[in-house]
């Protein structure tokens, strides 16, 4: 458990310094929407798809890394609180704005988890089916390997 812990730890820390990075370098002056939010949710969006996606299809990476790139590197990278924090600072001086950022951080979120998703799941299928190794539902059918099933 705590070598988890500290996988999480570890994966924070690095997390938030790319975060703040990010926002430093990002923050043009005078600009009124957060861009550095926003590129920091949409990356750890794809991010998390990708790794989710192939921890489904393959179950890489392996528990310990797991955590450490999902909860400790990816959920202090990304930001929710800022996000709101920023919609409301931005909504103050114009509802449009801050209504086209929330909508924004949230569809391009989303659209980058899925595409991270569908990318990390099909990398998995590619690398299972170049080292013949069989998914689950291929196991059932009593086959050794992916080139079993396909023959």
């Amino acid at each position: 458990m705590w070598k988890r812990v500290g996988a999480v730890g570890l994966g924070g820390a690095l997390g938030g310094i790319l975060r703040q990075a990010s926002a430093t370098a990002l923050s043009a002056p005078g600009s009124v929407l957060p861009w550095g939010t926003l590129l920091v949710n949409a990356v750890g969006s794809l991010a998390l798809g990708a790794l989710m996606g192939a921890v489904l299809e393959a179950g890489w990476p392996r528990p310990g890394w797991r955590e450490f790139w999902t909860v400790g590197l990816l959920g202090s990278l990304t930001t929710y609180s800022t996000l709101a924090v920023e919609t409301l600072r931005v909504g103050a001086s114009s509802p449009i704005l801050g209504g086209l950022n929330l909508g924004g951080n949230l569809l391009l979120g989303l659209a980058a988890a899925w595409i991270g998703l569908s990318g990390g799941r099909n990398l998995a299928l590619r690398v299972r089916h170049a080292r013949g190794v069989p998914r689950p539902e291929e196991l059932r059918t009593g086959a050794r390997s992916a080139r079993e099933v396909a023959e």
